[in-house]
């Protein structure tokens, strides 16, 4: 079975973080067990990561970005060849990006 390497670039890594700081706040074990479950998602690319729906085309790579659901969070990637960019990180209330770099 192939495996994609995953990586996770700039902007999802501040979204990660960004929903960090605003759940501890108020929740800290819903922050942990909701981290926990998006991380292991996103881990889960290294095995299937077209299994997903596509929800539009990267402007710069013009590959097929797809979006992934964990609870209330969307987590968008796309795949480039051997590996898997996760793009962004939103929650599900947040208006859905009008474009993918």
């Amino acid at each position: 079975m192939k495996r994609f390497a995953v990586v996770i670039t700039k902007p999802a890594r501040d979204n990660l973080d960004e929903i960090e700081d605003f759940l501890t706040r108020d929740w800290p074990d819903y922050a942990d067990r909701l981290l926990l479950k998006i991380r292991e998602a996103i881990d889960s690319l290294h095995h299937s990561p077209y299994v997903h729906v596509q929800v539009g085309i990267s402007r710069r790579r013009r590959l097929p970005v797809h979006r992934m659901v964990v609870g209330d969070y969307l987590v968008y990637y796309r795949v480039e060849m051997d590996s898997v960019f996760v793009l962004m990180i939103r929650h599900g209330k947040q208006r859905p990006p009008k474009r993918f770099d």
